[in-house]
């Protein structure tokens, strides 16, 4: 996920992460709906089209499982691309999120 700057300072300064670092949610008056605005940063090689679908799907199924809301839109916004150099070793991959939810037991 990829947030502002100014997020980014909070966070380095409070010592506490911000879990909504670049999520933004609409809500629509009186529908019981929303829309989703999601910024991510890729690794380099993978696929953007698949991947935003998958995110697409996996938000909009968790959102209205969680909460009942109906999500109308979920906007992937690819803000950046990580090299291998760039990124952050605690940082889960896509990849293995798949291959955890594939996992029996986990």
């Amino acid at each position: 996920m990829s947030g502002s700057f100014a997020g980014g300072l909070t966070e380095s300064l409070t010592g506490r992460k911000n879990l909504s670092k670049g999520v933004k949610v609409q809500f629509v008056e009186n529908e019981r709906a929303c829309s989703i605005d999601v910024s991510v940063s890729l690794r380099f090689g993978v696929n953007i089209p698949d991947t935003g679908y998958q995110i697409q799907e996996r938000v909009k199924a968790a959102v209205e499982g969680m909460t009942g809301l109906k999500v109308v839109a979920v906007h992937v916004h690819v803000v950046g691309v990580a090299f291998q150099s760039d990124v952050d070793p605690k940082a889960v991959d896509a990849d293995q999120i798949l291959s955890t939810e594939r996992s029996p037991g986990l």
